[in-house]
């Protein structure tokens, strides 16, 4: 937190010079002064694209059996990654589709009444209202058990 308090500080004192400094409104600073450069601000490193064992000419070892290996070059991330992105089954035509469709479903079911939520006008004993709530759960359950699940087995 002092961290942040003085980081704060630094910066609205640097904003308040620059305000008097360039507004000429008084002779507190002398106007030849100016704040030094901002240091340029360094990106991080990205580590994930360093070659570290194809730079030390590592090489890859795949054993086939107990006598007979073969020898790669190293992939690099990238490589790595592409394989991996391209094999995935996410980016298959039947899996967007399905995805998309079992989307649909689902919010079909956003459209379902859940609860019984009309108040009666005359006093409403609890017992009669957990009977509704009951009833209304039972009948969404049934609902989900026997339309939404034989539709979305469908879809898969």
């Amino acid at each position: 937190m002092m961290e942040v308090s003085q980081e704060y500080s630094q910066t609205m004192n640097g904003i308040l010079f620059e305000k008097c400094l360039y507004e000429n409104t008084t002779d507190l600073v002398p106007h030849n002064v100016v704040l030094p450069a901002k240091p340029e601000e360094k990106s991080p490193e990205y580590y994930g694209l360093l070659p570290l064992e194809a730079t030390r000419g590592a090489k890859e070892v795949i054993y086939l059996s107990p006598f007979e290996k073969i020898t790669n070059d190293p992939k690099n991330f990238m490589d790595t990654f592409k394989e991996f992105c391209l094999n995935t089954f996410l980016i298959t035509p039947e899996t967007i589709s399905a995805l998309q469709e079992i989307k649909k479903h689902c919010n079909k079911i956003l459209e379902w009444e859940f609860f019984n939520l009309v108040l009666p006008e005359n006093p409403y004993k609890l017992e009669e209202f957990k009977t509704d709530q009951d009833s209304m759960t039972g009948s969404t359950v049934n609902k989900l058990k026997t339309v939404w699940l034989p539709d979305i087995e469908k879809i898969i």
